[in-house]
């Protein structure tokens, strides 16, 4: 707006701004690339994040909502044949079985179910005669054997080592010696004597548009109605829990988007400080003249909008053509117009953050500026010193250089320090978990092996499986003759029907002993009440531990110190307990009976079965040195096929296989980040040679060689990557160290220890050095083509 009587100097503030972008080609093309690769990065997350939530969304509405148990054949053809069931599919799991040293969970899924429970990939066809089955290629793999169909394979899947023809291959990756077998219908229907029972999964016709609640309740009176008893009605979790994933998947954009715009302001800042420190004596040539502040305001903001709108749609173009080339099926024209009007929004606000120091430089700008010689001399502290001379060395001059502006050397050190900082911290967390240590965690007390016999029979059969254990006395002394085994600890347990607010179910409660009690549940885990062992054994007494996953807000039940539970028997004593402690939601999470949530001292366990003398369902074998001969051993010696080996390796080898693909995308996040660090480096180097190309002439006038200049130049780019790389071993190893020690107190990741990555450390060093090269080589290139008399003569 011009005030009246005030001239209108717009078009000039323009054609002023115009001009010194047509002079700055190079710093022009730097915060271009800058911007649109900022642009491109958080478009590129934001639209993939928002695609990977449709995905999500849609793959959670894609898969059944209700499962019901023991369904027969008749009940299947009934509920297929409803208008109410929109999709459905058939499963059936059957006792892990057990082939050389490997673990074989078996299953049976048709194709419905293999659609409706996202199952991988299938090379080949579907199994169909009782001897076909589906097995995993990580299975072939591991045993050497070729990824064919048609070939035969001898297995024991429950009814006598028989011989079964493959006929597709799962398509997986799986590095531990657990694998997947699916079998066909034929088999389930010889396995269970010609009368099969299967798990029916289906979707409710309309659902999608319901909310939870109203989807709950009518599929309970549709299946009510079809006489559906409702202890064999399972809700998914994973289905009604759609809005905790839906806000988990993505979850990551927001922050990287933050981490981004911080890198790029950052070196857009340094670009333009550097710019407007270079034209001082443009801009005090403008103010003998006339110029006002405000002009000179307008003209670097003009620029700043300019290179804005230029770096814009190159941004926005190639971080949609990635997103899109990596999800298509879920692009959204809606949705991602939204996510580009933010992102617009939150880049024009860095933008105007990170040149507004710089614009407030270029108004404040003094007139005399314009009779300096050079505008490199204003820079930095002039110091008075005692000393009547100094040595003029190549390393003494590069650090009077380095030392001329410290906020340009620190925002660029900053800069290239952030991803150095990263990539550290990131590393040290990935080298520091100890993936054995979590794997203990799981296995209950760290045991190397768990062989138990809970998935040989159905659940309500345990009890009867326990009169004849096959964890016996003689297995137990031949274990422990093995050279490397050192202990066994056992777990008894047994299954009981619980009565539930919503439902009666069948669940695995656990007894301990004694000292088992002072071990596994300290003070620490109990959240309320007792866990004393005299006490629960006097009182009837029982312990609550619901798991992180909350199995037991699916029963409509929250526990409560003083409630009573009514625990019928499968041919024992029923009795009522009560609930005289819970334990700490998750603190037990485990495998198998050593993450039941029902927990009885040993004595209440005889009552309620006396018939069974021995409780055993589950042993951990400890051993001084876990190997392959001992693990062959085992499966040697425990070869009754009623019992089921874990091994801890196992365990191990599947949570390094899924950290490692969460370090990639940070690894790779980690890059981009770089990239920017590059880019203001990149400037700042070659900015100041170029400014001091006066400077430099002067002193090869009175004697400095071109072995000299180099190394003076090789010094200056030295220091600034000894700084960068000072700040990340300093900051990076204490984040690192910062964030382990946080880890190891909360202990989610077992036990972490410090390890330092040093193979990481040495990257990023090879990468600087790298920059280093290519910098001196170009500076010894371009002073060879100047002139000493050219030199002289530039303008600063």
């Amino acid at each position: 707006m011009t005030l009246p009587f005030d001239n209108d100097t717009s078009r000039i503030v323009k054609k002023l701004a115009k001009r010194s972008l047509a002079a700055e080609k190079r710093r022009n093309l730097l915060i271009c690339c800058t911007i649109a690769f900022a642009v491109a990065l958080m478009t590129g997350l934001s639209f993939f994040a928002a695609a990977q939530k449709a995905k999500v969304e849609r793959d959670i509405r894609g898969q059944y909502q209700v499962m019901i148990l023991r369904s027969t054949q008749e009940r299947v053809d009934s509920l297929a044949a409803q208008p109410e069931v929109e999709r459905w599919g058939l499963s059936s799991t059957f006792p892990l079985s057990r082939y050389q040293d490997s673990v074989l969970s078996v299953l049976y899924a048709d194709t419905n179910w293999m659609a409706l429970g996202n199952k991988p990939a299938v090379e080949g066809q579907m199994p169909q005669g009782e001897h076909e089955i589906l097995v995993d290629s990580a299975f072939l793999d591991y045993f050497h054997l070729p990824h064919e169909t048609g070939q035969q394979i001898k297995l024991d899947l429950g009814c006598g080592e028989q011989t079964y023809m493959v006929t597709g291959i799962l398509q997986t990756e799986n590095l531990s010696r657990m694998f997947e077998i699916i079998v066909s219908k034929a088999f389930v229907t010889a396995y269970s004597d010609g009368t099969p029972e299967f798990e029916f999964r289906m979707c409710y016709r309309g659902g999608e548009q319901m909310d939870a609640d109203h989807l709950k309740e009518d599929i309970l009176t549709f299946l009510a109605a079809q006489e559906v008893p409702e202890q064999d009605i399972f809700f998914s979790s994973d289905y009604f829990n759609m809005e905790g994933f839906r806000n988990n998947a993505g979850g990551y954009a927001l922050p990287a988007a933050l981490v981004i715009l911080l890198a790029c302001g950052i070196v857009i800042y340094n670009i333009f400080y550097i710019s407007v420190n270079g034209k001082v004596k443009e801009y005090g040539r403008l103010k003998v003249i006339g110029a006002t502040p405000r002009q000179l305001r307008r003209i670097v903001r003009y620029e700043s909008i300019y290179l804005f709108l230029l770096g814009i749609p190159a941004g926005l173009v190639i971080g949609s053509v990635i997103a899109f080339a990596c999800l298509p099926a879920y692009w959204s024209w809606t949705d991602n117009s939204k996510v580009a009007v933010v992102i617009l929004a939150m880049t024009g606000l860095m933008i105007f953050l990170s040149t507004d120091t710089p614009v407030r430089m270029a108004a404040k700008v003094s007139p005399i500026e314009a009779v300096r010689t050079s505008n490199y001399a204003r820079e930095g502290r002039h110091v008075n010193s005692r000393r009547p001379h100094r040595r003029l060395t190549p390393s003494v001059l590069s650090k009077m250089n380095f030392e001329r502006n410290g906020r340009k050397a620190a925002i660029t050190l900053a800069s290239l320090s952030l991803s150095g900082i990263l990539l550290l911290t990131a590393a040290t967390l990935y080298h520091s978990i100890n993936f054995n240590s979590m794997a203990a965690k799981y296995m209950g007390d760290g045991g190397n092996y768990m062989i138990s016999w809970q998935d040989a029979v159905d659940m309500e059969k345990i009890p009867e499986q326990a009169l004849d254990n096959p964890l016996y006395d003689d297995l137990r002394e031949q274990i422990l003759a093995l050279p490397d085994v050192d202990a066994i600890t056992s777990y008894d347990a047994v299954t009981v029907e619980i009565d539930l607010p919503r439902k009666a179910d069948t669940f695995i409660i656990t007894a301990m002993r004694r000292e088992q009690f002072s071990q596994q549940l300290p003070d620490n885990r109990i959240a309320a009440g007792t866990a004393d062992y005299d006490a629960l054994a006097e009182g009837n007494g029982i312990l609550i531990s619901d798991s992180s996953d909350h199995i037991l807000s699916g029963y409509e039940y929250t526990p409560q110190i003083g409630d009573v539970l009514h625990l019928k028997t499968y041919g024992g004593q029923d009795m009522d307990l009560n609930v005289m402690g819970i334990v700490k939601e998750g603190s037990r999470d485990a495998t198998g009976v050593l993450a039941s949530l029902f927990i009885l001292p040993e004595e209440t366990l005889h009552k309620l079965y006396p018939e069974v003398k021995n409780f055993q369902m589950v042993w951990n074998v400890h051993a001084a040195q876990d190997s392959d001969v001992l693990r062959t051993q085992l499966f040697q010696i425990a070869e009754n096929p009623a019992l089921t080996i874990i091994a801890r390796s196992d365990l191990t080898a599947t949570l390094q296989t899924s950290f490692r693909e969460l370090v990639r995308l940070v690894y790779l996040f980690t890059a981009f980040l770089f990239v920017f660090a590059l880019v203001n480096l990149t400037n700042t180097l070659i900015t100041n040679l170029l400014t001091r190309r006066q400077e430099l002439g002067i002193l090869q006038s009175v004697g400095m060689t071109r072995k000299q200049l180099s190394r003076m130049l090789s010094w200056e780019c030295l220091r600034y990557i000894s700084g960068a790389l000072g700040a990340t071993v300093i900051l990076g190893s204490a984040c690192g160290a910062v964030l382990i020690l946080i880890l190891n107190r909360l202990n989610v990741l077992g036990v972490p220890s410090y390890c330092f990555p040093m193979w990481e450390l040495t990257a990023f060093v090879c990468a600087l050095l790298i920059i280093h090269c290519l910098y001196i080589l170009f500076a010894i290139r371009y002073m060879k083509q100047q002139s000493i008399a050219a030199c002289i003569r530039a303008a600063g």
